[in-house]
């Protein structure tokens, strides 16, 4: 609580009342004062809505279907379509070995989800594949080339060309 004290404006000298004693008023002011809490969910909350961090995108694809073919040609596992909560365009499932894609967005926005899942199905399946003499390897990306990686017990004259190894 303040107390408030009147004053003249050019010398901010006190006002005095009839017996000498300065005229005051008692004034109670709010400050307001905010500290994070916990809430469950946004509907737990006033005040204007919060920002969205992205939009879903609209809009058609030239050539859509041949393009979504050669997506699932390119994907190293099946693409389904399935129904989703609207928060959620795809999913990889690495213990399912597949791609789910939300139905009935647009083609942009189908394309995009695609694309992001095709991506973290080739970069984080955790396959293991075979080489010739039935030793397990863990396929990786090394310099955006296909490589292996291994325990220290390659013969390299069973690989590929192609493959880079990392021992």
């Amino acid at each position: 609580m303040f107390t408030v004290a009147a004053g003249t404006p050019d010398t901010k000298a006190p006002i005095l009342d009839k017996d000498g004693k300065i005229v005051t008023e008692e004034k109670e002011i709010e400050i307001p004062m905010f500290r994070p809490v916990k809430v469950f969910d946004v509907s737990q909350t006033d005040g204007k809505p919060l920002p969205e961090l992205a939009s879903s995108l609209s809009g058609n694809v030239p050539n859509y279907e041949a393009f979504m073919e050669a997506l699932r040609r390119s994907a190293p596992v099946p693409i389904t379509f399935e129904a989703m909560a609207a928060d959620t365009d795809g999913y990889f499932s690495a213990d399912h070995q597949k791609i789910a894609i939300r139905q009935g967005m647009s083609e942009v926005q189908t394309v995009s989800a695609t694309v992001h899942e095709i991506a973290h199905s080739k970069l984080h399946n955790q396959k293991k594949i075979q080489i010739a003499n039935d030793e397990q390897y863990q396929e990786i990306e090394l310099f955006d080339k296909p490589g292996l990686f291994s325990n220290g017990r390659i013969v390299r004259d069973n690989l590929p060309n192609s493959f880079r190894i990392i021992c």
